[in-house]
């Protein structure tokens, strides 16, 4: 899940949204995108909209080389026994 918390206009009430069950993103007047999910539509403001993809795209690069340096790690603690010796074993 892919939760984000939006200011809805009037600026007193946050909102939170799961970027991954939006179906659709439109523009809307005075700036603002309107977010369709199954159900619910909510309009917010579209600095906060693109702040939030691009935050996403970030966060999820930065994860996968955290990830793969974890693997590279592992594999090189790992112990490989040559054919021969697995041959006697």
């Amino acid at each position: 899940m892919n939760i984000v918390k939006f200011k809805l206009p009037d600026g007193s009430t946050d909102c939170y949204v799961n970027l991954d069950a939006v179906v659709a993103a439109k523009p809307a007047e005075d700036g603002k995108v309107i977010l369709h999910t199954n159900n619910l539509s909510l309009a917010v403001e579209k600095e906060q909209f693109e702040k939030a993809i691009s935050e996403k795209d970030g966060t999820i690069s930065s994860f996968n080389s955290i990830v793969n340096r974890l693997i590279q790690a592992m594999d090189r603690m790992t112990v490989h026994f040559p054919t021969s010796i697995r041959m006697h074993l």
